[in-house]
């Protein structure tokens, strides 16, 4: 079973894996189309994942998913160098996790997990 990487991005920061990566103000700043420190930590994961894998025969093959969760409010500029760092480092599947307008959880109560 492979567990596909999830991004979260927060009005203030990015995190892979509930590790920080940086501060949004910061990415707002460069004038790259990348974030280097996410880009580089998906590369590694996707070699941790092919070296594994590559020990086991039959073993699934790697698809480049990964699952984007952020704030509504987050500028498109910001959710776009995400995409664009992830793809570079090879997860080009990108899936966005999304609160349908029934699934508006009661104030102060934490988000149903799926």
């Amino acid at each position: 079973i492979q567990a596909d990487p999830v991004i979260m991005v927060t009005m203030n920061e990015v995190f892979c894996y509930g590790q920080s990566i940086g501060r949004v103000e910061d990415f707002t700043r460069d004038e790259y189309m990348n974030i280097p420190a996410l880009e580089e930590k998906m590369r590694d994961m996707k070699k941790r994942f092919e070296d594994l894998h590559s020990m086991v025969q039959g073993a699934e093959e790697f698809k480049g998913n990964v699952n984007i969760q952020a704030h509504k409010e987050v500028q498109f500029k910001i959710l776009k160098r995400v995409m664009f760092s992830s793809a570079s480092a090879g997860y080009g599947n990108i899936n966005f996790a999304v609160l349908s307008r029934g699934d508006n959880p009661a104030p102060g109560a934490a988000p149903a997990v799926q």
